[in-house]
């Protein structure tokens, strides 16, 4: 169901707009995600957001004992997984832990992403034996909550 589906004598939030587009599997600058914690803001730190809502609620239940937020996170060019890969191996920083996606929270590795021009993550993280969607902010001014 795209836009032209829905009748002209309704008027959609822009959070309808991009759970529409999002489903239709187009792709944009910002998209419609959810936290599961305490705080959505970044202060100073990369923020981790869930693009399904269920899996933002369990970790809010399980592990953050928070709430869910919903949040448009504009990323207008977010590094992939082989992005950061290729730039831990090129300023040769060491896996720590076992989760690749922990690169983006070593400020080394971030500020050379940013140098080369990245603004956030765009991947896939690993909850409860199976593999979410997920965004990773990496500034407040990225991030409005709904």
């Amino acid at each position: 169901m795209l836009l032209k589906n829905i009748s002209e004598r309704y008027v959609l939030t822009f959070k309808e707009v991009c759970q529409i587009l999002d489903k239709e599997g187009i792709n944009m600058v910002t998209k419609l995600v959810y936290h599961g914690g305490k705080d959505y803001l970044t202060h100073g730190k990369p923020k981790f957001f869930a693009v399904n809502k269920e899996d933002a609620e369990w970790y809010a239940i399980e592990r953050a004992k928070g709430q869910i937020y919903e949040i448009l996170v504009t990323l207008e060019y977010p590094a992939k997984h082989e992005d950061v890969i290729r730039i831990t191996k090129e300023i040769g920083v060491s896996q720590k832990g076992e989760n690749p996606n922990d690169f983006v929270y070593d400020k080394r590795i971030r500020d050379e992403l940013v140098r080369q021009g990245y603004d956030g993550f765009e991947g896939w993280d690993v909850l409860e034996n199976t593999e979410i969607p997920i965004i990773i902010a990496f500034y407040d001014s990225q991030i409005k909550e709904v």
